[in-house]
């Protein structure tokens, strides 16, 4: 009757129906219940077994670099061009800085690009997230009394000389006479790293001082 019971009829016209005779399930494959889920925010996908077990996949992986995203239902995504570099400058507009014989954070009055991992003052860039990171800086020095002077620049995390980061320029004596360095270097940052450029007037007793829009700090984060 598809139901567990059956019917019997018997040759004198009658029947007889038994109760359901339906026993244990035998195919424990039609008895299983399982469940896969995705978490959107963080890509990992978890599969409950018919025990109540978890097992775990992360789909988009969170080390340090990876250009692949987490698209708004939860898979892997990345967009058409890919991500934009998290990037930070500021440079000068009005020179004017005098430069002594000891090494003094050069001044940089003006904001361009401040992406979320980084944040600004007037003669540094903060890194608020551990990366490998690209820093170049532009400086522009010009000497004003007719006498020949040279100045010398430097990169500081933290106060601390980044290594290689040297550079120098001579300025010889004329009033017009400008002189531009410009260096780079790739550096593992930690959060919390203060990024600075330091100058001074390294030779003679010529007056030394930046120039307007000659000089410029940026940071970008590759890794």
């Amino acid at each position: 009757n598809n139901d567990g019971t059956f019917t019997l009829n018997y040759s004198d016209g009658t029947s007889f129906t038994t109760s359901d005779l339906t026993g244990p399930q035998g195919d424990p494959a039609t008895n299983i219940d399982t469940n896969l889920t995705q978490n959107t925010s963080n890509s990992v996908i978890t599969y409950t077994n018919e025990s109540g077990t978890n097992q775990t996949a992360t789909v988009v992986s969170g080390d340090t670099g990876n250009l692949i995203g987490i698209g708004s239902d939860g898979g892997a995504y990345l967009s058409l061009g890919g991500p934009t570099t998290p990037t930070a400058e500021i440079f000068d507009t009005a020179g004017g800085q005098v430069l002594t014989d000891t090494f003094t954070n050069m001044n940089f009055n003006t904001n361009g690009i401040i992406d979320t991992n980084f944040s600004a003052t007037t003669n540094s860039i903060a890194i608020n997230e551990d990366g490998r990171y690209r820093i170049t800086y532009r400086a522009t020095s010009q000497v004003t009394n007719n006498t020949r002077s040279g100045a010398e620049f430097q990169l500081t995390n933290n106060g601390v000389v980044i290594p290689g980061s040297y550079a120098a320029a001579l300025q010889r004596n004329s009033d017009v006479d400008r002189n531009t360095v410009t260096v780079t270097r790739i550096v593992n940052l930690t959060a919390g790293s203060n990024i600075s450029v330091q100058a001074r007037r390294y030779s003679s007793v010529g007056n030394l001082i930046t120039y307007a829009n000659g000089s410029s700090l940026s940071i970008e984060k590759i890794q």
